[in-house]
């Protein structure tokens, strides 16, 4: 499928936000751009529960290491994430459809992408998290790498982000 057919297929961001609040989304400030996209989501869905809204990657891998250094983010403009958890690869060159990854060998759902020459594994929960779920206030203190993504219904393959909230590392 190519870029423009994807694009007029499916919702995007464009299709889903006013003039104003596209304004809002696409400043550099990432907390405010998902918060307005997370609240246009929800009243969208509170209207029409199937309503699906892609946008491109935005990712912030949380840090695996005990001293916090290392925080990957990634920006990818050719890779969507959808509100239901879905992701698509625009040059992809299997030819696939929109897809909500695969299972690795936990239950959660991972996808991969090229950043730099090299492929990544990243998790669907976390992309749908990053992309549409905003901080909330009591751990807004804390850096985002330093969060994990829970499931409201303990389904780890369930990445609707109506399912999904930040929560604090365990290990921290």
């Amino acid at each position: 499928m190519e870029n423009q057919a994807f694009l007029d297929k499916f919702n995007t961001v464009e299709d889903l936000l006013s003039t104003g609040d596209m304004l809002l989304y696409k400043s550099t400030d990432w907390d405010l751009a998902v918060k307005t996209l997370h609240a246009a989501v929800v009243q969208r869905v509170a209207a029409e529960p199937d309503f699906e809204v892609w946008v491109p990657l935005r990712y912030w891998q949380y840090a695996k290491s005990k001293d916090r250094a290392a925080g990957l983010y990634i920006e990818v403009f050719d890779v969507y994430i959808s509100n239901k958890g879905r992701v698509y690869n625009l040059n992809g060159n299997d030819g696939s459809e929109p897809h909500f990854g695969t299972e690795d060998s936990n239950g959660y759902k991972t996808f991969s992408v090229t950043v730099d020459d090299k492929s990544k594994s990243l998790m669907v929960e976390r992309a749908v998290a990053c992309c549409f779920l905003p901080i909330p206030d009591d751990l807004a203190t804390h850096k985002i790498i330093d969060l994990e993504v829970g499931h409201r219904d303990e389904d780890r393959a369930n990445n609707d982000v109506m399912n999904l909230f930040w929560k604090l590392t365990k290990d921290m």
